[in-house]
């Protein structure tokens, strides 16, 4: 019989600590004024761009999230087979936009995890214009 791993784990929090700690220090070196001749504001950004980027980008198949997304992204047919995009695009019940969106990134690769993390790659550079326009800093 299979025995699952135990639910509360102090090791399971552990990558979330160190991503905790590494934005710490983060915030700390770039409002010191010792370290400031060596990290500029923008070094520590593009640290916790980085590092969230890394850690959330790269997150594989982690919980539940992906239990229905890679069924779908290894389902939806590459959009260089056209007609099969569109027969199956009808066939489904999910947004066009999101399956024309696997459809193309499958033009170029086939991995989910790639996808993942490009998807991820896609929303922190939004985020970072956003916030870069609409921040007094």
């Amino acid at each position: 019989m299979y025995s699952y791993p135990p639910l509360v784990d102090i090791g399971y929090s552990l990558p979330y600590v160190a991503v905790f700690c590494m934005y710490l220090c983060a915030y700390l070196i770039s409002g010191s004024k010792t370290w400031k001749q060596y990290f500029s504001y923008s070094h520590a950004v593009f640290f916790v761009l980085l590092v969230y980027f890394i850690f959330v980008g790269f997150r594989g198949y982690i919980c539940t999230d992906w239990y229905n997304y890679y069924p779908m992204f290894r389902e939806t047919p590459c959009l260089l087979d056209f007609d099969e995009f569109v027969s199956y695009s009808n066939s489904v019940f999910t947004e066009k936009g999101y399956l024309f969106y696997i459809s193309l990134f499958k033009v170029f690769c086939n991995d989910y995890v790639v996808f993942q993390a490009f998807s991820v790659l896609i929303d922190l550079v939004l985020i970072h214009l956003c916030i870069k326009r609409y921040s007094p800093n």
